[in-house]
């Protein structure tokens, strides 16, 4: 686990800040019928009727509340598996054996513990996001950013957003 937070560190540090990038207009609301907004993410005013093409997939660290973006390969299969319908995505070996469960707020669970893990939609695939977090015994996404305790997070991940996958069975324009 470690060794995870060390690659999504480096993965995170790579991504060198954009000046003065406003937060991306970003959807909270996942994908999948029925789930729930997993996140409180800020979009700056006159921006959140921008069709959001990309997906950001991020942790939050249980030990620092830091925001980190996976690398691109990983989010391509996490969009993957989220577009079909999966339950969960088994990253393995690539990826210091953590699986990603793909409930309506996600969590990625190693052998040493779990972290939250989040999809945002988002306009610009270099934009910037702002997104709420909470410590309680670790740091895990808050549901609002008005919530008591909630810090607000920025992350920077200028190669780590993807494109937003459509289901095979649903016209593109009736799919969120």
């Amino acid at each position: 686990a470690a060794a995870a937070v060390a690659a999504l560190e480096r993965a995170s540090a790579a991504a060198a800040p954009a000046p003065a990038v406003p937060a991306a207009p970003a959807a909270a609301v996942p994908a999948r019928a029925g789930a729930a907004p997993a996140v409180a993410a800020e979009a700056p005013a006159g921006l959140a009727s921008v069709e959001a093409q990309w997906a950001l997939w991020f942790t939050v660290d249980p030990r620092k509340g830091d925001l980190m973006a996976y690398p691109r390969n990983v989010a391509e299969m996490l969009e993957a598996a989220w577009t079909k319908g999966d339950e969960k995505v088994e990253l393995g070996e690539s990826f210091f054996g953590a699986t990603v469960e793909l409930k309506a707020e996600p969590v990625q669970r190693t052998a040493k513990g779990s972290r939250d893990v989040r999809r945002l939609r988002v306009a610009d695939p270099k934009a910037s996001i702002n997104v709420a977090v909470v410590k309680g015994t670790d740091f895990r996404a808050a549901p609002s950013s008005s919530m008591p305790g909630a810090e607000v997070r920025r992350l920077v991940a200028p190669d780590s957003a993807v494109p937003v996958l459509r289901p095979a069975s649903a016209p593109s324009a009736a799919t969120p």
